[in-house]
Formats: structure tokens, C-alpha cells, sequence
């Protein structure tokens, strides 16, 4: 009796230790989450690697370490870590994503493509991964796959603003602003100040002849942020076509002012 007493003691001691486990990473899962939604990825690393330290197995933590690495553009590392994940758990399919984005920064295409492909194998609803494998394929010309993928995405996520906003590019590069113009407001709808969006709206009003409001929309994009280097390089090839060479030349030097490289999503 006393034996089995001692057992259940035990036994009862093991769930309060596992149990304390749990709510120490629980609190430190929280508190990284809540970094990397502010994008603070460096913090967001530290405490995603602490988990990993303290649980070896922790492949959720440890791919969420390499997509802060992906965001600081530590590719090296974030490969690593994306490997790591994939040889303790082949079948996470953000694993893949994150290793087929590192691919994708680091100019490795067909690598990149297996690696998202692998992902929305294992994970048929991913949207993202549909949108990112669209997005390799439309940087090397191949239109017909990138919309097949991005029309994909959209159906799983009808309002996801990095698909509309590249199905949009896609129109508005292959001459269908019609098309591109209903998708880039859309976005708009969702997040209304955002001058990439608008000034990608005002090239194709103005592909499509609609000038006065292709005019009044990157104005509207510059009120916002006056070194926007999309909208005053889109207002400056409007003014260009209107003849109106001076201020023009005006948009096109803060352009060049103001150029600088885009953020990256995961």
C-alpha cells in the first residue's frame, strides 16, 4: 500500500513540475509573440531561442526564431534554423515556408519554389505560401503560374492584401488596369494610407487614361508621405506624359532622394 502510495506521489510530483514547465513557456511563447507583432525581431529571437534552449524538441519556436532572423536579414542563420526544424519535424510545413523564403531573398529560385510547393503540400489552405510561390514565379516572367497561385490564395483568403496588391501588379504589368484598379482598391479598403498601394493605383488610372483621378490619387499618396519614392516616381512619369517636363523632373529627383529597399512579409 505504502508502494503505491509513494508511486502516486510521484507521479503527482511529475505533473507539477510538467506543469510548471508548461506555464514558464506559455508565458515566454506569449511574451515573444507579442514582440514580433511589434516587430521587435531581435527581442522576439531572444526569447524564442530561449525556449528553444530549454526544449530542444520545440520546433514551433524554433521556426519562429528563423522568420525573426528572415526579418533582420540574418539569412544565414534563418536557413539554419529553418533546417534544424525540418530534420526534427519534415512535415512542418512553416518550416518550408520560411526555408523557401530565405531561398527566395537569397536569389535561389528553384529552391524557393520546392520549398513553398512542400509547404502547401503538407498544408493545402496555406495562403501565404501560395502567395509567396507566386510571387518567384512572377519575378522570373512565368504570368500564367503566378496568377494560377495567386488566385488560389485568394480563394482560400479573399481579403489578403499581399495577393490582391500582386494580382494587381500582375494586371496592371499585362495591360488589364480595369482589373488591377478594382484589386488595388480593395486593399485600399483595408488599409487606406498606404502609399505603395496608391501610388500602384495611380499608374494604373493612368495606364487606363483616367488622369485627373491617376493625379489625384498620387497627390493624395504624397499628403500622406511626401518622400514616397513609388508615388513621386509614378507622379513624375504622369506629369512626364502630360508635358509638364519641370515639375517632372521634380517628382523624379525626390524619387531618386528617397529611394529605398521594401519591407518583407512572411
Amino acid at each position: 500500500m505504502s508502494g503505491a502510495r509513494g508511486a502516486a506521489d510521484l507521479s503527482r510530483h511529475h505533473i507539477q513540475i510538467m506543469s510548471r514547465k508548461d506555464i514558464i513557456y506559455r508565458s515566454l511563447r506569449k511574451q515573444a509573440d507579442e514582440l514580433f507583432q511589434a516587430q521587435r525581431y531581435s527581442d522576439a529571437a531572444a526569447l524564442y531561442g530561449k525556449i528553444c534552449i530549454k526544449d530542444r524538441l520545440n520546433t514551433d519556436a524554433l521556426v519562429m526564431c528563423a522568420i525573426c532572423h528572415i526579418h533582420m536579414n540574418n539569412l544565414h542563420r534563418a536557413e539554419e534554423m529553418s533546417n534544424q526544424a525540418i530534420e526534427l519535424d519534415p512535415h512542418h510545413a512553416l518550416a518550408h515556408h520560411a526555408l523557401g523564403t530565405v531561398f527566395d531573398r537569397a536569389n535561389r529560385p528553384e529552391e524557393a519554389i520546392a520549398e513553398f510547393s512542400e509547404a502547401i503540400r503538407l498544408r493545402p489552405d496555406f495562403a501565404n505560401a501560395y502567395l509567396f510561390l507566386a510571387n518567384v514565379h512572377a519575378d522570373r516572367g512565368n504570368d500564367s503560374d503566378a496568377e494560377r497561385n495567386l488566385r488560389k490564395a485568394l480563394e482560400l483568403e479573399p481579403r489578403l492584401p499581399g495577393a490582391m496588391s500582386s494580382l494587381g501588379d500582375l494586371y496592371s504589368r499585362t495591360g488589364r488596369f480595369t482589373d488591377a484598379i478594382r484589386l488595388y482598391r480593395k486593399v485600399l479598403d483595408i488599409d487606406p494610407e498606404n502609399t505603395a498601394i496608391l501610388a500602384a493605383l495611380g499608374d494604373a488610372l493612368n495606364g487606363n487614361g483616367d488622369y485627373d483621378q491617376s493625379r489625384s490619387v498620387l497627390e493624395k499618396a504624397l499628403g500622406i508621405n511626401p518622400g514616397s519614392y513609388e508615388a513621386n516616381f509614378s507622379l513624375g512619369s504622369l506629369l512626364n506624359k502630360l508635358g509638364e517636363y519641370d515639375a517632372a523632373i521634380s517628382c523624379y529627383t525626390r524619387a531618386s532622394e528617397s529611394r529605398q529597399d521594401g519591407g518583407y512579409a512572411i
